[in-house]
């Protein structure tokens, strides 16, 4: 019997590119050797950020500075790090899917965040289910966190029109929007 494991995303073992990697590896360690000897700095080694920075500048269509970027052990330090940065005290409110990665839920509650869930469709999280629930909550929330291109677990893209709306909406109440893009570049 095949078993499927959905609990976290992987990259399908026979398309990794393992040849591609070693040649890259083998060309950074020739061009970047003496660096990789070094601390990089608190944001990471600065030509990873700027490479970084120009690919999601192109990918996402927006300008993104390298001084404005960190360099992370995976995502979910990245996650974890926002949540902290932003909270003020225990019990402060995020606001996440209902259905969320659990590796985020477990962040989250281990560092005192509690979680508003709301209800995802086909098109991702339902911002007029957003709206209403920001209008009834008894204290604001400290900012939003969404899994935009393909939600873990439901799989679902955020269209453009509900990133859009997103994204007007958590102008209008002040909230940061914190976004999980693990899956980015995976396109089915």
């Amino acid at each position: 019997m095949m078993i499927y494991d959905f609990a976290v995303g992987q990259t399908n073992p026979e398309t990794f590119p393992t040849e591609a990697l070693k040649r890259a590896a083998l060309r950074a360690i020739d061009l970047e050797g003496a660096a990789m000897n070094r601390y990089p700095g608190a944001q990471g080694h600065l030509a990873l950020r700027e490479l970084m920075a120009q690919r999601e500048s192109e990918r996402e269509g927006v300008s993104v500075n390298p001084e404005n970027m960190a360099l992370m052990n995976g995502s979910m330090q990245a996650v974890t790090l926002a949540g902290q940065a932003l909270m003020s005290a225990p019990g402060d409110l995020v606001i996440t899917e209902s259905d969320t990665y659990s590796g985020t839920i477990a962040a989250y509650k281990g560092v005192g965040l509690e979680r508003v869930g709301i209800p995802v469709d086909a098109d991702g999280m339902r911002v007029d289910m957003l709206e209403q629930r920001l209008n009834t909550l008894p204290v604001k929330p400290k900012f939003i966190y969404t899994l935009p291109s393909y939600q873990n677990p439901t799989g679902t893209r955020i269209s453009r029109q509900q990133r859009i709306e997103l994204i007007g909406l958590a102008a209008r109440h002040d909230l940061p929007i914190v976004e999980g893009n693990c899956y980015g570049d995976v396109h089915f």
